[in-house]
């Protein structure tokens, strides 16, 4: 077996491959699943003078050289490494030298890209039905036998694209405020109250292996030169499908770097995916990595082994935090209360009809923006009056619940003077309180007192106050007759409360049923010393809830294995690849053991090699 260490610079007079003198240990080779490019790092007596001249044309040894190592065996011949030199050392008399294969380009090039997959026809119609299988009774979805098209093949629900679905109950829109969309999740879940008789209009499923993920990645590393890209040719990428469907990724130049947008792609594929430079053909590919049931190959002359058990990578509960796009609006399960009842006369907005004698306050909260309430005939000056206040109740945990913003849309007028005049009598005035014990009332943030013309919005978002049960609502009144003799009135549209942005989904290891999922009491019983082991993931706004709570499934059902890893060192075996599984016998107890190669050290005089057990018995 021999190594051969070349390399070449890049400069227009500059010389062909040169072969370098290696003395023994003097590389080491470091492939790892975890990273998109291999290291090389070596060392070499700094022989020639030549390698010391960065400028030389003639110095095959510089800053961005090509370096390339090979190994020979017998008749066969191949390339384990070609990358370019990232830095070099001089150490007296000796030259350590630091490269990464042709990956390296990820990091330091931009990229584009946009797929979407391909759609079905629109559904005009569907019912909506209560979905068993998801974590609480308010998400809903198709159903296999009343629509098929929203199913693919094996029954898995498809994602929606996201665009202009509508949801109806009873035959009527419902306002956004009472639903939110899932796509991806091909879901909707609904907020109290829950509505009934619901169908879902305008969607489109996409449909499978027409988004998959080597088209997006192909298409990134294709990304011209001139445009700052890879500029990968066909013929140097080895991407096959994997059956992992993006259904639409949109990535632009100054999205960030290629390998950003891998990162982002990799986040969204399965947990075993890897990503590599194969430089022996010269491609970049890809794959899922598997251990597989029996290994396909013994480590030779295995000098050391360490078999590690870990409590590390085990826990008993996960716990993933999310960030709602559309936090709840509490106004619509609070108790409101008309601090105006029995003054003067009511009347309701709808749209621009305003309906003498009819209304109540709860049209401030019922979702809609052209509805509203009022009050006029009475001895109203132009100040501001207490009109509404809402209980928001307290939450789970027998507390205030957390509000993150205030939104609040002014009454309509027939006042022509209303949207034009700077007289501020034609503007309405609002001012918005915060309490917990419904005695000392506050502000909610500085600026919580306003002036509106009617429709307007207004959206409070930096609140002083996070925590309230109680919201209060003064208005100031505006004139909104025809005639600016008619009396004022004392109105609202709507009132919006946004509860917490952040959602926590968690999955338990539980001893109870034993009929349950992750029934493992004998865990339970090995760390009851120890407390309760939990993982806590932040997944930003990319999850719904319905999708947080599979994740945390399934990262709790794979915490479950992974206690059980290697660390072997063994003969110099450059064919050992991260990838393989691979056996070997334990020193004292001589039991066999299987595992997947994630790590490879190589050197010209041994090989060190990690892994992980993903085989072994649950941990009990």
């Amino acid at each position: 077996m021999r190594y051969t260490l070349s390399a070449r610079n890049s400069h227009p007079e500059g010389v062909e491959w040169v072969e370098l003198k290696l003395a023994r240990d003097a590389f080491v080779l470091v492939s790892d699943r975890s990273q998109f490019a291999a290291t090389l790092e070596f060392a070499l007596p700094a022989i020639d003078e030549q390698y010391f001249g960065e400028l030389d044309p003639e110095n095959p040894l510089a800053l961005f050289s090509e370096v390339k190592l090979a190994c020979e065996v017998a008749t066969e011949n191949e390339t384990l490494f070609h990358g370019f030199v990232t830095e070099i050392q001089e150490e007296g008399a000796t030259l350590r030298v630091f490269a990464r294969d042709l990956a390296l380009k990820l990091s330091r090039t931009v990229c584009e890209a946009e797929v979407e997959g391909d759609t079905t026809e629109e559904i005009g119609s569907a019912q909506l039905v209560p979905l068993t299988e998801e974590f609480d009774d308010h998400t809903y979805g198709f159903d296999p036998i009343l629509t098929p098209t929203g199913f693919g093949a094996g029954g898995k629900r498809r994602a929606w694209k996201p665009g202009d679905i509508r949801v109806y109950a009873s035959g009527e829109e419902l306002s956004p405020d009472f639903y939110r969309v899932y796509p991806l999740s091909g879901v909707v879940k609904f907020l109290d109250p829950l509505p009934t008789s619901l169908t879902a209009k305008k969607v489109r499923c996409y449909l499978e292996g027409t988004s998959d993920a080597a088209e997006a990645i192909t298409e990134a590393l294709q990304c011209s030169q001139e445009k700052g890209g890879v500029g990968a040719q066909s013929s140097e990428l080895a991407l096959p499908d994997l059956g992992t469907d993006l259904h639409r990724i949109a990535w632009r130049r100054s999205s960030g770097k290629t390998v950003d947008f891998l990162e982002a792609v990799r986040s969204r594929l399965p947990r075993n995916y890897r990503f590599y430079y194969n430089s022996d053909q010269g491609k970049f590919t890809h794959c899922l990595l598997e251990q597989e049931q029996t290994a396909s190959r013994s480590l030779i002359n295995v000098s050391s082994l360490v078999r590690r058990r870990s409590r590390g990578p085990v826990y008993t509960r996960v716990v993933v935090r999310g960030v709602r796009t559309n936090p709840p609006n509490l106004a619509l399960n609070a108790v409101v209360t008309d601090l105006q009842a029995g003054v003067g006369e009511k009347y309701e907005w709808d749209g621009n009809n305003k309906n003498f004698g009819q209304g109540s306050i709860g049209l401030i909260t019922d979702g809609e923006n052209n509805h509203g309430f009022g009050r006029h005939n009475a001895p109203y000056a132009y100040q501001f009056y207490d009109f509404a206040k809402l209980d928001l109740g307290l939450d789970e945990d027998g507390l205030p619940p957390r509000v993150s913003a205030i939104e609040i849309v002014a009454s309509n007028s027939k006042n022509v003077n209303s949207q034009k005049s700077a007289n501020t009598k034609f503007s309405y005035g609002y001012e918005i309180l915060g309490s917990n014990d419904d005695i000392l009332y506050e502000r909610v943030s500085p600026d919580a007192q306003f002036l509106l013309p009617p429709l307007a919005v207004a959206r409070l978002a930096s609140l002083t106050v996070q925590r309230m049960r109680y919201v209060k609502v003064r208005v100031k009144p505006a004139k909104d007759g025809v005639s600016n003799e008619d009396d004022p009135g004392l109105a609202l549209n709507e009132l919006r409360v946004f509860g917490d942005p952040e959602y926590i989904v968690e999955v338990t290891v539980q001893g109870d049923n034993p009929n349950g999922d992750f029934y493992y009491p004998q865990l339970l019983e090995k760390v009851a010393n120890a407390g309760v082991q939990v993982l806590a993931l932040d997944v930003g706004d990319e999850l719904p809830e319905t999708e947080a709570l599979k994740l945390a499934r399934e990262v709790l059902a794979e915490s479950l294995y992974p206690y059980l890893s290697y660390e072997a060192e063994c003969i110099a075996d450059p064919t050992v690849r991260v990838g393989n599984t691979v056996s070997c016998a334990h020193p004292v107890t001589s039991d066999p053991g299987n595992f997947l190669v994630e790590r490879v050290e190589l050197t010209p005089t041994r090989t060190r090699v990690y892994g992980t057990d993903f085989n072994a018995e649950v941990l009990r």
